[in-house]
């Protein structure tokens, strides 16, 4: 049932294209479909999903394609390239606007 989804995802950096390029899940333990998520889907356990550059770590993530949402709960790792790193409990990226917004115990790590 594990299919490889398109989703947007975290931009941190410049961006030379007038859209966004459409994030890919790596991997996740368990991929599900429910009609309650106004057409979302639900990766569970050891996700991974990756775009331009950047990569998202978590417990479980909610995917809605059609809106271009990511929403990362538990043990979320952002990292953009060789040196950012953002640490929390939850974050929600919209990649029509390249914003990711995290809560519960944020830390962000600059290795510049």
């Amino acid at each position: 049932m594990k299919k490889i989804l398109l989703v947007l995802f975290i931009c941190l950096g410049f961006n030379g294209y007038s859209q966004s390029k459409k994030i890919k899940i790596i991997h996740a333990d368990d991929v599900m479909s429910n009609p309650d998520y106004s057409g979302g889907t639900i990766s569970i356990g050891n996700v991974f999903v990756e775009h331009e550059g950047a990569t998202l770590r978590c417990d479980m993530a909610y995917i809605y394609p059609d809106k271009n949402l990511i929403k990362a709960k538990g043990n979320v790792i952002i990292r953009q390239g060789d040196s950012i790193v953002q640490y929390s409990q939850a974050s929600s990226y919209d990649a029509n606007s390249k914003i990711a917004t995290s809560w519960g115990k944020v830390l962000l790590k600059d290795d510049l």
